[in-house]
């Protein structure tokens, strides 16, 4: 009868879908204040209020409705019972649509904050805890959860696959001993990996998948889901789906982990079989150069020619061998660089020097251009000594003989850049994109049977990245390629 009352059924009990409320009670505006009251101080904005005045001139329905959070506005001439029914059943209805609203906003909520538990690194069992704790949150109706892993082993045959049951809540807390009434429902679950479809459950259970990509890790089931609506058994697909993309998250961090350490057993076993290389290596190079220096006059041209060919392969070894090492030192992050200021173009010349011997055994002549004034850059004389031995014996490799190979510097902007250009093979387009990839090979093969490790290309764009340089290549099958090394001058500088 006055607003005072409502005031006090409210605080008694909150959960009400309408409120019919006068404008005229114990004041003129007692209404409009219970209206505040319980949109501002209650902050209950669910309730839907309809507003009911026999004096409409006091409260004009535009200002009202303007000024107030209300959801209707009837004059008592107009609210007959037929009116005043529909009025009724219209306005709950749209509570009902805003109440699933807001339970699907809570419930989602719950499924994004339940992802930082999920996707944690944990042992798996912790997460399997986990998962069933985040269900019974979202649907604490569904109290009696029973997870169930299915053993995926491809060399077992759909008869032979075996199901365990891993964690349960509610009735199923203490399910070790696995009772005679769980055999059923493990049947059923063998029954549904091989033939895809439920048997033998009960009409208010429920099973859903942990399947992803069409991988299926399991099964959860719930008992009693006669009070769940459509909506929830949703919401509950959605959480089962977020928990496979968490057990996948687990499986890719586990896979990981032993390529990780596979990888630092290979980097090991690479390392210590390079070093273990060099030294016999480093005595046949010792033992080449004295007989150069003492005895080259008493051999033959056979003889000398021999001799070159040591000197050759020897070091082509030894830069296997230094390539070998590199590999282990980059993959490990062990890669260092000795910066210093240097003119490239005196470590151009030695290394076309070092190569002119594998040219000249192919007839291909060297051609080196290079613009003055050319800057200084900080970087590693050994390293870079590398990159440019490794592309221009490339580039003879893969050259036919009696042909060119050109070694150009040139500055563009503010780069320096080294472009090392071949008459040779050329490289399909198809096979550009992992030529520097590690142990990446093409189909092109060396014009004197030369082979490759398919680990040279892969060194230099590791070493020159931690110049922050580029390198890159253009080629064109039949006419030749044209490798780029580019440095910044006014970072290196």
């Amino acid at each position: 009868m006055s607003s005072n009352e409502a005031r006090e059924i409210l605080a008694n009990e909150s959960n009400f879908a309408v409120a019919l409320i006068d404008i005229v009670m114990e004041t003129e505006d007692a209404g409009l204040r219970l209206i505040n009251y319980i949109r501002n101080e209650l902050c209950n904005r669910e309730i839907r209020l309809i507003v009911r005045t026999g004096q409409p001139g006091s409260a004009p329905e535009r200002y009202v409705i303007e000024h107030y959070d209300i959801d209707d506005y009837k004059d008592k001439t107009e609210l007959t019972a037929q009116r005043l029914y529909t009025t009724l059943r219209t306005t709950l209805k749209a509570y009902q649509d805003l109440a699933t609203m807001a339970h699907y906003q809570q419930s989602l909520s719950k499924i994004i904050e339940a992802a930082p538990v999920l996707y944690k690194i944990q042992p798996q069992k912790e997460l399997f805890a986990n998962m069933l704790n985040q269900i019974t949150q979202l649907c604490p109706a569904a109290t009696n959860n029973l997870l169930i892993a299915t053993i995926d082993n491809a060399e077992l045959c759909v008869e032979k696959w075996r199901t365990t049951i891993h964690m349960g809540t509610g009735k199923f807390a203490d399910h070790h001993c696995e009772p005679l009434q769980y055999s059923a429902l493990i049947n059923t679950c063998n029954a549904m990996v091989s033939k895809n479809y439920a048997e033998n459950l009960s009409p208010n259970a429920l099973l859903l998948s942990l399947e992803l990509y069409q991988h299926l890790f399991g099964y959860i089931y719930f008992e009693d889901t006669n009070t769940l609506s459509e909506n929830d058994k949703h919401l509950l697909q959605i959480m089962v789906t977020q928990c496979a993309m968490a057990l996948k998250n687990l499986d890719l961090y586990h896979t990981l982990e032993a390529a990780n350490r596979q990888n630092e057993r290979k980097n090991l076993f690479l390392g210590m079989a390079a070093h273990d290389l060099r030294n016999p290596l480093g005595i046949i190079i010792a033992s080449e150069e004295m007989l150069q220096e003492n005895n080259v006059e008493n051999f033959n041209e056979e003889q000398r020619q021999c001799l070159d060919w040591i000197k050759i392969n020897s070091r082509l070894s030894l830069d296997l061998v230094n390539n070998l090492l590199d590999v282990a030192k980059i993959e490990s992050g062990q890669l260092e660089l000795e910066l210093v200021l240097t003119n490239i173009l005196p470590i151009i010349n030695n290394v076309v020097s070092f190569n002119r011997i594998l040219a000249n055994t192919k007839q291909i002549q060297l051609n080196v251009d290079y613009e003055q004034n050319i800057p200084h850059l900080m970087i590693d004389i050994s390293k870079m000594q590398q990159i440019l031995n490794n592309l221009l014996s490339n580039a003879i490799k893969y050259s036919h003989s009696h042909k060119s190979v050109w070694i150009q510097v040139k500055q563009c902007h503010n780069e320096v850049i080294i472009l090392i250009k071949d008459e040779g093979q050329g490289i399909p387009q198809n096979e550009l994109p992992k030529l520097f990839e590690s142990f990446s090979k093409t189909s092109t093969v060396g014009t004197a049977g030369e082979t490759s490790t398919g680990l040279g290309l892969s060194i230099c764009r590791q070493i020159v990245e931690a110049h922050h340089g580029r390198i890159w290549v253009e080629s064109t099958v039949g006419v030749g390629s044209t490798f780029y090394v580019a440095f910044r001058v006014q970072l290196l500088q």
